[in-house]
């Protein structure tokens, strides 16, 4: 060891960041000079440290996450020290390096007769269950925080697609398949691991890029974005071999869905904020057609199984598949799924030929025969009743309905977002003020850039659009106060 510091830190990664040794370094950090010294050491030992977090045991990976992450956000936090670990230490690429490193034992090769490959990862492996990923996308997102780092990384190429890289390996996680013959004989419980990984690992950086772009106000950092995520989205449709690359093929088969679609929803977020706070006309940024056509059929395709699970074709895969569709539509997770899909579906319909975007959405959810006259064309598989292709047709009408009235992307105010939000709630059942604020969730509030969302907005609000009643007893049992909707 070339310094004390050096041998020091090495023991603290080696034994899992001991609390008191921990305390004692982090007391020295007022001492500028000691300070810059033990952060270019912290990461220096990046790769180690991450290392350490895939290795520990179960129990203690949540504990030895907190203690980096108690340890790096008192560096990183600071502008000056993360823009100098940037440039100095090449802090941006070993983060992403670190998370690729992470991941790639986790990743499979999905094979068929007609596919090359297709690498995407298994949600099973140690280092996604148990998040060994955290600390580092923790970190990723506090330096990104500092638009001059954000700035550095939207405008370096390679970084953007090594990005890109990590969130195609996303992409496809968790593909279920319809169980028609016999019921699924054990429910897996990882769909809430990939559930979990999106919104972590790919969604929460997907806001900060986009809070980047808006503080920056620059349109150079967003087209570079934008191009980064349609090459990216070319890279992971064309897993088709060369001989047989035809668009037919690269459609998602029937009876299997994934709810993780994040490329698609990089290049949705994006498209989105380059409207709406750039004031970019689309036709000029979204990727060709040929792209969009293959795009839409995996949109379609989540939609139409969200409509056939509840229609209960997908029965005999359990209460787990479910539990996904539920996951994908709650405020949680809503803003960095379901919105993001509708929207770039908007666009898909917007720019392709109009015909073509609804046989598609017909032939996705298997209602062709509907529109036709004579004898049906491709009759309801007998397995299926005639009620369940009532509900297809009700949800192709639903969809169609969604397409042409939902606004969030499409030139709602930050107000006017939150105000829709809460009535939504509100219909639901009747709330606390302390419910309504938890329900709005974070990201929308990242969504709409909140200056607005403020406890007293919040009260404005509820004033404007419910009946406020006060707390009392009732069966010996002290009622909060709760807000109803106005008559």
């Amino acid at each position: 060891h070339r310094t004390y510091l050096n041998f020091m830190m090495d023991f603290v990664t080696k034994y899992e960041f001991p609390q008191r040794l921990v305390t004692f370094l982090l007391h020295l950090l007022p001492c500028k000079e000691y300070k810059e010294s033990f952060t270019k050491v912290f990461c220096q030992h990046y790769q180690m440290i991450a290392r350490a977090l895939v290795s520990s045991d179960g129990p203690s990976v949540e504990q030895l996450s907190n203690r980096v992450v108690h340890v790096s956000v008192q560096l990183f936090s600071n502008k000056e020290l993360a823009e100098k670990m940037v440039l100095e230490q090449n802090l941006l690429h070993v983060m992403v390096k670190v998370l690729h490193d992470m991941v790639r034992p986790a990743l499979k090769e999905v094979k068929d007769q007609l596919l090359s490959y297709q690498l995407v990862v298994n949600c099973d492996n140690r280092a996604l269950s148990h998040h060994c990923y955290w600390p580092i996308v923790s970190d990723f997102i506090n330096i990104l925080s500092h638009k001059t780092v954000a700035e550095m990384f939207m405008k370096n190429h390679d970084l953007i697609k090594q990005w890109m890289t990590f969130i195609q390996y996303l992409t496809g996680m968790n593909t279920t398949y319809r169980q028609v013959m016999s019921h699924i004989e054990f429910e897996p419980t990882v769909y809430f691991t990939s559930f979990s990984v999106e919104l972590e690992a790919a969604s929460s950086p997907l806001w900060s890029f986009i809070s980047g772009c808006r503080v920056l106000d620059s349109s150079v950092c967003l087209k570079n974005m934008i191009v980064g995520s349609t090459e990216a989205l070319w890279k992971w449709y064309k897993h088709i071999d060369s001989m047989v690359f035809d668009p037919f093929y690269m459609q998602p088969r029937h009876g299997e869905v994934t709810f993780h679609l994040p490329l698609h929803r990089y290049l949705a977020g994006f498209l989105s904020v380059a409207t709406s706070h750039f004031k970019m006309p689309l036709h000029g940024i979204i990727p060709n057609h040929d792209l969009l056509r293959l795009m839409v059929e995996h949109l379609l395709q989540t939609q139409a199984a969200v409509c056939e699970i509840r229609a209960g074709r997908w029965v005999r895969n359990g209460a787990q598949i479910r539990s996904q569709v539920r996951l994908y539509e709650e405020c949680q997770f809503c803003n960095s799924m379901v919105d993001l899909d509708i929207f770039m579906l908007q666009v898909c319909a917007t720019f392709l030929d109009p015909d073509c975007f609804l046989n598609a959405v017909l032939e996705r959810f298997g209602i062709q025969h509907w529109f036709q006259f004579g004898e049906s064309a491709v009759p309801t598989p007998p397995c299926f009743d005639a009620e369940t292709d009532i509900t297809m047709v009700e949800g192709v009408l639903n969809l169609i309905i969604t397409l042409l009235s939902f606004r969030q992307h499409l030139g709602m105010n930050s107000k006017e977002i939150i105000r829709k939000e809460m009535v939504a709630q509100l219909c639901m059942s009747d709330r606390t003020h302390s419910q309504l604020v938890d329900l709005i969730s974070f990201y929308m509030m990242v969504l709409t850039s909140i200056e607005y969302f403020s406890s007293n907005f919040c009260i404005f609000l509820c004033l404007q659009l419910a009946d406020y009643k006060a707390p009392g007893f009732e069966c010996g049992w002290m009622q909060q106060g709760m807000y109803t909707p106005k008559g």
